[in-house]
């Protein structure tokens, strides 16, 4: 199945390389009228006034000025307190040792040849950039049971999302200008929505569990603002200053087995969670795992599923063969047959409207 949707995508990728090709040959003549209304982000540290600026017609206000929530951040933030451990909790951590640790992970990842930390162990590096030192980096903790994923960014990178691979690119264009970096913000709100809907279930309550997640924000961060035009509401100017650097401490879950799509009962189970979440989670078969104590399923990955991929209503998958597909179609539909009347609509909405989860995000 993965190897199917390898090759699908393999096939979007060549056609989108080609068209973009065709359209660098035979561009558009350079006297043409610019469009008046195209959406533009400017970015600066906030104590500096060197700006750096992206207009494109994919940008919308909802993924990039509300999802960051300074409340509910601070809310969140990892406590200062012990921590007990998931699974013995006679045992516990401060939580200023954990964050003490993660400020010297900061300083060796600023020796740009260091790919190896003293007291993490890198597990996912694909989406990190060490020589920008930008990105997003997941590493565990050495001598604790607790997992750490890591966003950096900064005011010129934040608007390059085509730097950090395909991926990244299909959720710039489907999200409407979201990234890594912002839908990080997304998971513990939804984690807290999940949770509810479980906990309403009688089917499902027995059955589900999730590791436990808190922000953590470096002691002298740096922030950075960024002003949008022409997005959203026509007339109104948007700002919102975020910091340059966070990231989520998650528990460790002890995994019995991940889910994988050669089991059939593997993929019923999943869908069927995700169609009854309504696909308010990424149903990638990688994201459910049988904690290997307890013996529930657990969802590792809280992001919010329809801020990544631009979800206006809850869709229900049948099989992963058409979940795939149905993907591969919105990105071909999102980056090609949008009429300049379509992009004009997404662009000046008020709010990403996800209408199925608004009251969570954009109330």
């Amino acid at each position: 199945m993965m190897r199917y949707f390898s090759f699908l995508m393999y096939i979007h990728f060549v056609f989108l390389c080609s068209f973009l090709c065709c359209i660098s040959v035979h561009g558009r003549s350079p006297f043409r009228t610019p469009e008046p209304h195209l959406p533009v982000l400017l970015t600066n540290w906030s104590n500096e006034t060197k700006k750096y600026e992206l207009a494109s017609s994919y940008l919308q206000e909802g993924p990039l000025f509300h999802l960051y929530d300074p409340v509910h951040f601070k809310q969140h933030l990892l406590p200062t307190t012990n921590i007990a451990f998931r699974y013995d909790p006679e045992q516990s951590v401060n939580g200023t040792e954990l964050a003490n640790l993660i400020e010297t992970l900061l300083v060796e990842i600023k020796n740009k040849k260091q790919k190896k930390f003293k007291h993490f162990k890198v597990i996912k590096k694909r989406d990190f950039n060490f020589k920008k030192q930008t990105g997003f980096l997941v590493l565990k903790f050495r001598n604790y049971p607790f997992v750490l994923k890591l966003f950096i960014t900064s005011p010129e990178q934040f608007l390059k999302p085509f730097d950090y691979g395909f991926e990244s690119c299909c959720f710039f264009i489907m999200g409407g200008g979201v990234n890594r970096y912002l839908s990080g913000f997304t998971r513990i709100k939804n984690l807290e929505r999940l949770k509810e809907y479980i906990a309403k279930n009688e089917d499902w309550r027995p059955k589900i569990d999730f590791p436990r997640k808190w922000f953590w924000i470096p002691r002298n961060n740096r922030s950075f603002t960024i002003t949008g035009f022409n997005i959203g509401t026509i007339g109104t100017t948007h700002q919102i200053e975020l910091p340059s650097a966070y990231a989520l401490v998650c528990d460790e879950i002890n995994i019995g087995h991940t889910f994988s799509l050669t089991c059939k009962e593997n993929r019923d189970t999943a869908l069927e969670l995700s169609n009854f979440l309504q696909q308010q989670i990424d149903p990638h078969i990688n994201n459910f795992v049988i904690d290997k104590i307890n013996k529930k399923i657990v969802l590792i990955d809280t992001e919010h599923f329809p801020t990544m991929v631009g979800l206006e209503q809850p869709t229900n998958c049948t099989n992963y063969l058409t979940w795939y597909l149905d993907l591969s179609w919105k990105m071909f539909q999102d980056s090609f047959c949008r009429t300049k009347r379509t992009r004009r609509e997404f662009q000046t909405r008020a709010r990403n409207s996800m209408n199925f989860f608004s009251t969570a995000y954009y109330s």
